[in-house]
């Protein structure tokens, strides 16, 4: 239940100033691998580009690096920056929560 309010959450903080079909290929893309271990409390989560996973390790990092990846993409010319910006956002808090 506690996962479904985070969603909400974040519908609520993102609302209006996202893409909706960027934030599908995001979800399509980049695909998110999870690893727990026992006794230590945040999970462990990488991201695939192609032929490697890199951890998330701050946000900031990753939005610069999925921006790079994804700003020269045609299907993407007509989106703002700062609206790809906060899409690479909500998909990161999406995939933490």
């Amino acid at each position: 239940m506690e996962n479904k309010n985070n969603k909400e959450d974040l519908e609520k903080k993102y609302s209006g100033n996202t893409d909706e079909k960027l934030f599908l290929y995001l979800r399509r893309n980049h695909p998110v691998e999870v690893r727990r271990i026992e006794g230590i409390k945040e999970p462990f989560i990488s991201i695939f580009d192609g032929d490697k996973f890199r951890l998330l390790q701050s946000k900031k990092e990753m939005v610069n690096w999925i921006f790079s990846d994804i700003e020269y993409e045609e299907k993407f010319k007509d989106l703002e920056t700062s609206v790809i910006r906060r899409t690479i956002k909500k998909y990161i808090d999406y995939i933490s929560s």
